[in-house]
């Protein structure tokens, strides 16, 4: 089958190389995710409990010993917590798109990947054809059915890998795409409910990053 499919010429590599470079994108996203998503699991009641019983100090060194995004967002609001519910709702607000923009690192690399790999296969398809003509031409027009047929099927070839590679790509984007929701739905809620805990607390004590 390898051997089959070599035969499509140069484009077969190029696709190849986004498959590559797509999966790779695709697994350093999906680890990424998930180590956030299980970080973000119990990061509240911690924070609470370290804020009530040793003090918003002790709240901030464990946002740091625990980075992830949601971290990232609770570290800027415990900064803050002695600025007014407007001022510190808009500080929350504004650091999560900012983190949020970090979950979607190289999905749209991964999205281009995706749109380009069935447009190289059926460029490799065409350019495919137009040697297979040629050879046709250089013939003189004597050729038979299947000498015809054998250069069809393998510009062929570079269709199919493409299209195959593009079906892969859109699947591994659909992913994350359904995991980073998820996730930005789980920060938003932890924020309100952030923003809630620390609007009720007075003299808070403002750490040094």
């Amino acid at each position: 089958m390898l051997e089959i499919i070599l035969k499509g010429g140069f484009m077969i590599y190029i696709l190849f190389f986004f498959s590559i470079m797509g999966i790779a994108i695709f697994v350093e996203r999906l680890i990424f995710l998930r180590n956030s998503m299980n970080k973000s699991n119990d990061f509240l009641p911690a924070i609470k409990e370290l804020y009530n019983t040793e003090g918003v100090k002790s709240a901030y060194r464990y946002c740091n010993l625990h980075p992830s995004v949601i971290s990232s967002v609770f570290k800027v609001g415990l900064r803050n917590a002695n600025k007014s519910s407007s001022e510190l709702r808009a500080i929350i607000e504004s650091t999560g798109q900012l983190e949020i923009r970090k979950l979607e690192r190289n999905l749209i690399l991964l999205a281009t990947l995706a749109g380009v790999a069935p447009l190289l296969g059926f460029l490799g398809t065409v350019t495919g054809m137009i040697k297979a003509f040629q050879e046709i031409e250089n013939l003189g027009g004597n050729v038979n059915a299947s000498v015809l047929a054998g250069g069809i099927w393998e510009a062929l070839i570079t269709t199919a890998v493409g299209l195959g590679v593009a079906i892969v790509l859109h699947l591994a984007y659909n992913y994350l795409i359904n995991i980073i929701e998820k996730h930005i739905l789980d920060v938003e809620e932890n924020s309100i409910e952030l923003l809630g805990f620390l609007t009720k607390k007075e003299d808070n004590e403002i750490p040094t990053a």
